[in-house]
């Protein structure tokens, strides 16, 4: 557990390494970077943002257990967040953007687990592609907007959680 909650938490190496892995981790910052991969047990990732904070992502997320960003997360590299070892639930509440435009791919799998995404997707800066791999729920919110591909077809039960624009390409 790291809470820092007027501050920043910085992870500048990996978490875990596959083979002795946290079994939980759960961060409260402002702000909060992952500078390489995360890989937890089945407790599970939950970082919160606090305030008007950020969650930036250079490395893939690896989880035994459900995985929530209750935070804005932007992409500085290409991230696959990777649940289906348990089938586990994925869920990111805030905006999610690249720290560039259309460079970045988010590709979240989770087996049978949920996914949810609670807000907009490429706001600021889109990503090149958004691809979900689940047979459980996909709940999309918001507006969605990536620089090439939307991927849902191995998404096998998406619902609109609110009116939701989908835009993909440079349009």
């Amino acid at each position: 557990t790291d809470n820092a909650d007027n501050g920043t938490a910085t992870f500048t190496g990996a978490v875990g390494n596959g083979t002795n892995d946290p079994h939980t981790l759960t961060v409260t910052a402002k702000d909060t970077i992952f500078s390489s991969t995360v890989n937890v047990g089945t407790g599970g990732l939950r970082v919160t943002g606090v305030g008007n904070s950020t969650t930036l992502l250079n490395g893939n997320i690896t989880s035994g257990g459900s995985v929530l960003i209750d935070d804005k997360v932007v992409l500085t590299n290409n991230v696959t967040i990777d649940t289906t070892a348990h089938a586990s639930s994925v869920e990111i509440t805030g905006l999610i953007d690249g720290d560039v435009n259309d460079t970045w791919t988010l590709v979240i799998t989770a087996g049978t687990g949920a996914v949810t995404l609670g807000n907009s997707v490429g706001t600021r800066f889109t990503l090149n592609t958004l691809r979900i791999i689940t047979s459980g729920q996909t709940e999309l919110n918001g507006n969605i907007r990536t620089g090439v591909d939307i991927d849902l077809h191995l998404a096998t039960d998406v619902q609109l959680g609110s009116n939701v624009t989908m835009i993909a390409g440079n349009d």
